[in-house]
This record gives C-alpha cells, sequence and structure tokens, in this order.
C-alpha cells in the first residue's frame, strides 16, 4: 500500500507536467501568426528571408538588364518573374521608354553589389537591393550609375513573384 502512493503522486505529477505542455503548445498555436512591426520586421526564419531575398536580387538583374537589339523579348521574358498586376504596369513603363532604346541604342547591364531583407512575413518579402547599373549608348563607355531598390516579393501559386520595385 506504501508504494502506490507514490506511484499516484509520480503519476500525478506526469500527468501536471502534460496538461501544462499542452497549455503551452496550444497559445503557441492559437496566438496566430506573428506580425511584423517596427521591433520585429521579420518574422520568418532566415533561410526563407535570405532565400527570397537572394531571388529578388537575381529577379530585379534580370529585370533592369536590357538591350535596345532584343527590348521587347526582354520585356517579355522578365515578366515572368512578376505577379500579373505588376508585370502590366512594368508593360506600359517599359512601352513608353522604347522609343528611347531603339533611338539611342541603349544598353543596361545590371550588377547586384549587396542585399538584404528589409521585412519578411510568409507572404511578402520586401528587400532593399543595392544595384550597380552600367549604362551605355551608341556603343559607348558604359557609365556606372548605382542605385538602391526595395522589391517587394510576394508569394503566389507560382513561387515568390516580384510585386513591386520602387528605387531611391
Amino acid at each position: 500500500m506504501t508504494r502506490s502512493v507514490p506511484l499516484r503522486r509520480g503519476l500525478l505529477v506526469v500527468a501536471l507536467v502534460l496538461v501544462g505542455l499542452l497549455g503551452v503548445e496550444a497559445w503557441y498555436l492559437l496566438r496566430g501568426t506573428p506580425r511584423p512591426g517596427a521591433d520585429r520586421p521579420v518574422v520568418v526564419g532566415d533561410l526563407v528571408a535570405r532565400s527570397v531575398v537572394d531571388a529578388a536580387a537575381q529577379d530585379l538583374t534580370q529585370i533592369t538588364s536590357t538591350s535596345y537589339r532584343n527590348y521587347d523579348e526582354q520585356v517579355a521574358e522578365a515578366t515572368t518573374v512578376m505577379t500579373p498586376e505588376f508585370a502590366a504596369t512594368y508593360r506600359a513603363t517599359a512601352a513608353s521608354l522604347a522609343p528611347t532604346f531603339q533611338e539611342r541604342e541603349r544598353e543596361i547591364a545590371a550588377q547586384v553589389v549587396s542585399s538584404a531583407v528589409v521585412r519578411a512575413t510568409d507572404q511578402q518579402v520586401q528587400a532593399l537591393v543595392y544595384l550597380d547599373s552600367f549604362v551605355s549608348e551608341r556603343g559607348g563607355e558604359p557609365v556606372r550609375l548605382p542605385y538602391r531598390t526595395l522589391v517587394t516579393m510576394t508569394k503566389t501559386g507560382h513561387g515568390w513573384l516580384v510585386s513591386d520595385i520602387e528605387t531611391r
């Protein structure tokens, strides 16, 4: 009979610990998705954020590197890494710039200098990308133009796509 009292106490302690763990787990699951704020702008893991920032930098290079030689094809290719809404805006801007590219025989080669995450959730990532664009016209010597660009990537059914670009 004396053995059953410590056994019951042990089982009671184990039961209380399990109830406590279940309570903590329920709190964790029910508190909702963390939201970014001024004190916590990144609410996804480092690996996810870094991979999306790397994709943003690669996509920005593809979007901004262009030539008068095959301008329309490059615009079409660039829109494959964009959300449909942003692609429509981009096409309109690109169409307005097409005559300038042709008249000046303009070519742009872009190169990423650095990139970092600004804000990140599981649905949207903003990446700050420092970019050097080397612009040449009529076969002249390229001129280096540095840019600081905020690229917004949005998670879609087709993966992470560019949904906005702000050059600063």
